[in-house]
C-alpha cells in the first residue's frame, strides 16, 4: 500500500493521514480523536485508573457508588492455584482481564452440573482458562491481571423491553467534562454470543440525552431494530433512563479528566451498577458529521 500524507487545517489542527485514515470519515474520527487527546493531557494520573479496572472500582466503592463484587485477583500465574480456588463455590462468575481489552478474553460462565457454562453454551475447564490466563498474563499491559467478578443481571423490566434473556443491557454514556453528551446502548444477541461488546458484533442503539433511540447523525451504520427480536426500538425511551442518566453524571464530576465513557447497567435490585469506564473509548462509530459535532461541543466545553 502506497503511504499517503497529507496536512488537515481543520480546526486548526495538523493531521497526519496515512493508509486507512484515507477517508473522509476516518480523516475525521482522527482529527476527533487527536483533539481528545489534545485535551488530556496534564491528567495521566487521573487517567491512569482508567487503564486498570480494580484501581477504578475500589474508587467507585469509596464513592459510593455499586459496582460488581471482586471475588479473585491475580497479577502473576504464580498465584493460579489460589485465585482459581475463590470460583469453586460460584453458581456463577466473570473471568475477565484487569486492563481494558474491547471485550477480549472475558467469559461470562455459569455452573451447570458441575459444568462451566459459557453464554453461547461453550463448556471450559480450568486448563482452558489457565492457557486464557497465561496469554493476559504474557501480554505487555501496564496493569495486567485476572478478576473473577460477580455476575450481574439487568432488571427484568429491562430485559423485557428488548426481549433477550442472556446478557446484559450495557449502556455507555459518553461524558464531556461533567455533561452527559449521549449514550450508546449496547444489548445481547445471538451473533454475539450474547456478550454486549461492540467488539464481538453486539448491535448498538444510539441514546439521545432524552433518552430516546433514534438513528442519530453520531453515529455511522446506526440501527434501530434488534436483529434477534426484530423490535424497532426507534423512538422508545429506554427504562430507567432518569437511573442511567443521573448515574452517569454523579460519575463524571468525580473524575477531573475532560473526556471519557461510563458503562453501566440496571441491576435486578433496580439500582444502577457500574461496569467500568474508558479514558479514550472506541471512536471508529462516528460519522463525518458526528465528529464534527463532537468537535465543536469540545470547543463549547472549554477543550
Amino acid at each position: 500500500m502506497s503511504t499517503i500524507e497529507t496536512a488537515s487545517t481543520v480546526f486548526g489542527i495538523p493531521v497526519r493521514r496515512f493508509g486507512n485514515f484515507d477517508t473522509e470519515q476516518g480523516k475525521y474520527v482522527h482529527i476527533l480523536r487527536m483533539k481528545i487527546n489534545e485535551i488530556q493531557r496534564g491528567f495521566q494520573k487521573e487517567g491512569e485508573m482508567f487503564y486498570n479496572k480494580s484501581a477504578f472500582k475500589e474508587f467507585m466503592i469509596k464513592n459510593r457508588i455499586k459496582s460488581p463484587q471482586t471475588y479473585g485477583y491475580m497479577t502473576n500465574m504464580t498465584q493460579w492455584d489460589d485465585f482459581w480456588s475463590k470460583q469453586k463455590d460460584l453458581k456463577e462468575f466473570v473471568f475477565k482481564p484487569n486492563h481494558l481489552s474491547q471485550g477480549k478474553f472475558i467469559h461470562v460462565m455459569k455452573r451447570i452440573d458441575d459444568k462451566l457454562v459459557e453464554h453461547n453454551g461453550a463448556v471450559h475447564d480450568e486448563p482452558y482458562f489457565k492457557s486464557v490466563a497465561q496469554t493476559i498474563m504474557n501480554g505487555r499491559h501496564v496493569y495486567k491481571g485476572i478478576m473473577l467478578e460477580e455476575t450481574v443481571h439487568s432488571h427484568p423490566d429491562l430485559k423485557k423491553w428488548y426481549g433477550v434473556e442472556e446478557g446484559i443491557a450495557d449502556m455507555r454514556l459518553y461524558a464531556l467534562y461533567d455533561k452527559i453528551l449521549y449514550g450508546k446502548l449496547r444489548l445481547p444477541a445471538k451473533r454475539s454470543g450474547y456478550y454486549s461488546n461492540t467488539g464481538r458484533d453486539a448491535p448498538a442503539f444510539h441514546i439521545n440525552v432524552d433518552g430516546i433511540v433514534d438513528n442519530s447523525y453520531m453515529m455511522d451504520n446506526t440501527i434501530t431494530i434488534h436483529p434477534d427480536t426484530n423490535k424497532n426500538f426507534k423512538g422508545e425511551k429506554v427504562p430507567f433512563w432518569d437511573k442511567f442518566y443521573q448515574t452517569g453524571l454523579v460519575v463524571a464530576k468525580l473524575f477531573k479528566i475532560p473526556f471519557h465513557s461510563i458503562d453501566l447497567t440496571i441491576d435486578e435490585t433496580g439500582e444502577a451498577t457500574v461496569i467500568e469506564s474508558e479514558k479514550i473509548p472506541f471512536l471508529g462509530h462516528y460519522t463525518v458529521k458526528g465528529a464534527v459535532e463532537m468537535l465543536n461541543l469540545i470547543k463549547k466545553y472549554g477543550g
